[in-house]
């Protein structure tokens, strides 16, 4: 370890490598960032051991490790409300929709998956290997429930890429469209706040051009199901600003 700043829950081994470093170390009371630092070594280790399960026997192991873990937490803390309910099911499956009978028989039920995990905030910047902007912000609103952005500036040439889209998000969930831009170096274009304005979005133009300098892109896909994205967007090449 080098001088410098460090963010690190001091366990037993890193305790006996300060010592043996020599150096002056800064420390403090995690207080009430306690569970967040516990949980996110505990997270570490869980997945240190479940993946070194040996492969013959993994699914079924790392499922009882899983139950285990639960349990004891269940059982030391009891105000928690952690039961049995919690536990794993076996096999081990993730839950990755729910769609209506009826839909389903006519067709209609699927939705676009996005490619970036549920939940899972990224940085796109429209590299050439790097996600499609314009493909993952349809994608993401062919799920989403609610959409918040905050772009610089708007242009037709943008709204015009991802319209459909947009207008079968705002059939689907009128008025659950917000945007906050700026008229940030005249780039703003009246066309493209007027499209989005007819489509019953909420927009909201800061004219303080002097005092304030926004520059963010980004967007924040909210879901009922509870897992919303964000994605913080800079782009090196393409025409959605």
């Amino acid at each position: 370890m080098k001088p410098g700043l460090y963010e690190k829950l001091i366990t037993l081994g890193l305790a006996e490598h300060l010592k043996a470093l020599g150096l002056e170390s800064v420390r403090e009371g995690a207080g009430e960032v306690a569970p967040q630092a516990l949980s996110r070594h505990l997270f570490d280790a869980m997945i240190k051991a479940l993946r070194n399960v040996p492969l013959e026997e993994r699914a079924a192991r790392q499922r009882e490790l899983a139950n285990k873990v639960v349990a004891l937490l269940g059982t030391e803390v009891p105000s928690a409300g952690i039961d049995r309910a919690d536990e794993v099911a076996d096999p081990i499956e993730l839950l990755l929709a729910l769609r209506d009978p009826t839909e389903a028989r006519l067709g209609t039920g699927d939705i676009e998956r996005p490619k970036l995990p549920l939940g899972q905030s990224d940085l796109l910047i429209n590299g050439p290997r790097d996600l499609a902007i314009g493909h993952e912000i349809r994608s993401e609103l062919a799920s989403a429930t609610a959409v918040d952005v905050i772009v610089s500036f708007v242009k037709w040439t943008g709204v015009r890429v991802i319209r459909p889209e947009l207008e079968d998000f705002a059939r689907r969930h009128p008025g659950r469209l917000r945007l906050l831009t700026t008229t940030y170096m005249g780039a703003t274009e009246i066309e493209a706040l007027d499209a989005l304005v007819e489509l019953g979005a909420q927009v909201k133009v800061s004219y303080d051009a002097r005092r304030t300098r926004l520059h963010a892109k980004a967007w924040l896909f909210h879901r009922d199901t509870g897992y919303s994205t964000g994605t913080l967007m800079e782009y090196l090449r393409g025409r959605i600003a």
